[in-house]
């Protein structure tokens, strides 16, 4: 069996991601994420279809460097929405949490992303809340 196709945690380090040294992703960044300038958005379909059985995938930024922090903004939430909605790959994979650790909030404080967000994720059959512990954004289906 696949590595691939055991692994149900997975944890995104986007300074990793981002490093363009030997010990960096920077080569297979574009597999896993559309970036420009200024924001990066995760292909939520490509790791479900490499990873149908995971469960749960954790995207580490860095708040301090912009390009190494997801970015809360109208945009990225749309395009989350949109994904649990329409793409077939995503719906149909097992992944049940999404979490996001440091993110960019100069333009969407989490607070401000829960408030908005959450009754569309609702109709979703999915939660947006913060764990305050760990001052973490998490998405997750319910079941």
């Amino acid at each position: 069996e696949h590595f691939c196709v055991r692994l149900q945690t997975i944890i995104i380090n986007l300074h990793r991601m981002n490093d363009e040294s030997f010990y960096g992703f920077n080569r297979i960044k574009s597999l896993f994420l559309t970036s420009s300038k200024h924001f990066q958005f995760l292909k939520l379909d490509m790791f479900c279809s490499l990873f149908p059985n995971a469960t749960s995938i954790t995207i580490v930024g860095d708040a301090q460097r912009e390009l190494y922090a997801i970015k809360l903004d109208e945009l990225f939430f749309e395009e989350m929405l949109l994904m649990l909605d329409s793409n077939p790959i995503v719906q149909k994979c097992k992944l049940h949490k999404l979490v996001i650790t440091h993110a960019n909030e100069k333009e969407m404080s989490l607070q401000d992303a829960v408030d908005i967000y959450q009754s569309q994720f609702a109709r979703k059959h999915c939660t947006i809340f913060i764990d305050q512990a760990r001052k973490e954004l998490v998405i997750q289906r319910v079941a």
